[in-house]
This record gives C-alpha cells, sequence and structure tokens, in this order.
C-alpha cells in the first residue's frame, strides 16, 4: 500500500481501473466508514470523537485540536493536523495526495479540501497534489483549496473563495478564482 501512495503523492498518474488501486479502494472504504461513525455519534461525546478521528488519522491529535462532526474525509491516513486546530462542521476532504495542515489553524464551516484530480483525455486516471495549510491560517466558510496549494503562514482565505494557486504568507485571498486582495 505504501508505494501506491507515494506514487500518488509524488503526482505519478494512477489509473483507478488497475489492480494496484485496489489498496486505495480499503483505505477509502476504511475512511468512509471511520467517517459515517463519527457522523453517528452526539457532538457532546468528545472522548468516542477523539479516539475515532484518531483511528481515521491514524496518529494522535493534539489535546486542543477539534472537528466537529459531521465530516466526511477519504484517505485519512494522508490527513495531518497540527497543535491546536479548530476545524468547524461539513468538512469535506479528499487526501489520497496529502495534506498537511498547521499548527493553530482555524477552518470554518462547509470547508472542502481537494488533492486528487482526473487526467481530461484518460477520466479514470488521477494525478494528485498535495495541500498544505501552513501555520495560523484562516479559511472561511465554504472555501474551497484545490491540489497543489499551498496557503501561508497567518494567510486569511475568504469565504466561498475558489483557491487554485498558492496564497503567500500575511495575505488576505478571496474571490473565484482566488487572489490576494491586501497584505496583512
Amino acid at each position: 500500500m505504501a508505494e501506491l501512495f507515494e506514487k500518488l503523492k509524488r503526482g505519478e498518474p494512477v489509473d483507478m481501473m488497475s489492480e494496484e488501486y485496489g489498496e486505495a479502494i480499503k483505505e477509502l472504504n476504511r475512511s468512509n466508514e471511520l467517517s459515517f461513525r463519527l457522523n453517528q455519534l452526539s457532538p457532546l461525546d468528545r472522548d468516542r470523537r477523539k479516539a475515532l478521528l484518531e483511528e481515521l488519522l491514524t496518529e494522535p491529535l493534539h489535546e486542543h485540536t477539534d472537528i466537529f462532526t459531521p465530516v466526511q474525509i477519504d484517505f485519512g491516513r494522508n490527513l495531518k493536523i497540527g497543535k491546536n486546530v479548530f476545524i468547524n462542521h461539513s468538512l469535506t476532504v479528499m487526501a489520497i495526495g496529502g495534506i498537511d495542515i498547521g499548527d493553530n489553524v482555524q477552518i470554518g464551516p462547509q470547508v472542502t479540501i481537494v488533492t486528487d484530480n482526473h487526467d481530461p483525455d484518460k477520466r479514470y486516471v488521477l494525478h494528485c497534489k498535495k495541500v498544505t495549510i501552513k501555520n495560523n491560517a484562516w479559511i472561511g466558510a465554504r472555501a474551497v483549496i484545490m491540489p497543489g496549494v499551498t496557503v501561508g503562514e497567518n494567510a486569511i482565505i475568504a469565504g466561498g473563495a475558489v483557491v487554485t494557486k498558492d496564497v503567500p504568507d500575511n495575505t488576505v485571498a478571496g474571490g473565484c478564482p482566488a487572489k490576494v486582495l491586501k497584505q496583512l
């Protein structure tokens, strides 16, 4: 399995109909099942929610990191979350290409983060690019972060933005497609 995910993280094309992609399907099913179970818990059941999140992400969460449900996290093993992170409800993550979220990040409701795209000529072929959200970034409600994007340190993404290119440190970006609106 590790070889397939390393290939995807490097951005090498992978045919979803190939035998090797079967390993990705297993991880997708595992993540979908755990996301479903998370979404069935009472929001007040913090201990069970944290335990299921750690099983989904395959690593411990910092004690001051919180993720509100509902969530849909595909490929949870490829999502890394830092310290003191707050993620509001209705997060959708497609992390097959890898997502790193730094420390002290805030993510608003209904945010989508995507790391994969399909080849326009061979639609069952995936191309993945890692997404990085650096320390102290703030992602507004309903923003969409597309494959390969790095959101800079202390950057703010306006609600509803569609981020297709890197956002520099200490800036505010917004719009569709997002562009830098001002320096902080």
